[in-house]
């Protein structure tokens, strides 16, 4: 499916070199395994965006720390928005103290729009990715994080959320730093 990604994405091409990231901190630090197609995906390439839109972030190596605060942070901010009945009860689970949110955030957009894992299932390779619009809608894509990408940009897969325009741009990669 990488290959599939890449052919979607030539840009992704610039990227060199198998990137050594230590999953067992990353993993530890947030608490949960990650899906084996967004390490391959992390292992292959840095966070990048797409025509300076849609965001997908991977730890650096050396710096899984960092990724990790970004992790946690993003989910403190989705247990706020339950007291406020901003997340659907169907990307809820119990918790040790209530209910939690089954989401683990792996993408954006610089809109609002944000980008999970429905993290609900033991194993994360069945997680499927939920996409939520900045004007309140929820999508649950049957894929991982690959084939979402893949098939979002190949019109396999069609999110109502996200501008179809968004899908007939030139998809320039640009490789973020942090």
């Amino acid at each position: 499916m990488l290959d599939s990604l890449r052919t979607q994405l030539p840009g992704l091409s610039a990227a060199s070199g198998r990137r050594v990231i230590d999953w067992a901190t990353v993993e530890a630090g947030i608490g949960s395994p990650l899906p084996s197609d967004y390490k391959v995906l992390a292992e292959a390439f840095p966070s990048f965006a797409v025509d300076e839109f849609l965001l997908v972030s991977t730890p650096r190596p050396g710096d899984e720390s960092d990724f990790v605060i970004g992790v946690t942070s993003a989910r403190e901010l989705l247990e706020d928005e339950i007291s406020e009945d901003d997340i659907p009860a169907e990307y809820l689970v119990a918790g040790d103290d209530g209910q939690m949110a089954a989401l683990l955030p792996c993408g954006g957009t610089p809109d609002g729009d944000e980008i999970f894992w429905n993290t609900a299932a033991e194993d994360p390779d069945s997680w499927p990715v939920v996409f939520r619009s900045r004007g309140g809608g929820w999508w649950t894509v049957q894929e991982g994080i690959v084939g979402f990408l893949e098939g979002i940009f190949s019109g396999r897969v069609v999110v109502p959320g996200l501008a179809p325009s968004f899908r007939e741009t030139a998809r320039q990669v640009s490789f973020l730093s942090w």
